[in-house]
């Protein structure tokens, strides 16, 4: 009986493989941050501007660029136009939607929504609303008005 022996492989599929963890790494620390930030999100009302911390989304929107006037507590069973449609840069899970999306009504918005029926909507003069859930929606888009 003869012995052959197989040519030993070249490198290429350990780089291969090297690169597919790579990428599942980057996944899973993607996923795992921004179920992070789904439980650690913010929203503070400054002297002159509101800060909104959320994962990657996270923003500065100085008062002299909101829409005072349009503001309002919304529920997207109500101001269906007002509610996500499409997902351009975000996350969107049951019960959670994070990032860059576009309303029903076509326009643009940076959401941090944990709970559709008490929405606060904040529009800026810069060509997108801001949409996102706080305990207590009214009394913060009352301290963004009294900074006007």
């Amino acid at each position: 009986m003869n012995v052959f022996e197989i040519t030993p492989v070249s490198s290429k599929p350990l780089w291969y493989l090297s690169g597919v963890c790579v990428l599942l790494a980057a996944l899973l620390l993607t996923i795992a941050y921004s179920a992070y930030a789904a439980y650690n999100s913010r929203a503070f009302v400054g002297e002159d501007r509101i800060t909104l911390s959320g994962g990657f989304w996270s923003r500065s929107i100085m008062v002299r660029d909101i829409d005072v006037e349009k503001m309002r507590v919304i529920d997207f069973s109500r101001d269906k136009e007002l509610s996500p449609k499409y997902r351009t840069m975000g996350i969107r899970v049951p019960g959670y939607s994070s990032g860059w999306f576009k309303l029903k009504n076509k326009e643009k918005a940076l959401l941090f929504v944990t709970n559709e029926n008490q929405v606060a909507y904040i529009p800026t003069k810069m060509g997108y609303a801001v949409l996102t859930s706080v305990d207590h929606p009214q009394s913060f888009l009352d301290e963004i008005t009294a900074l006007n």
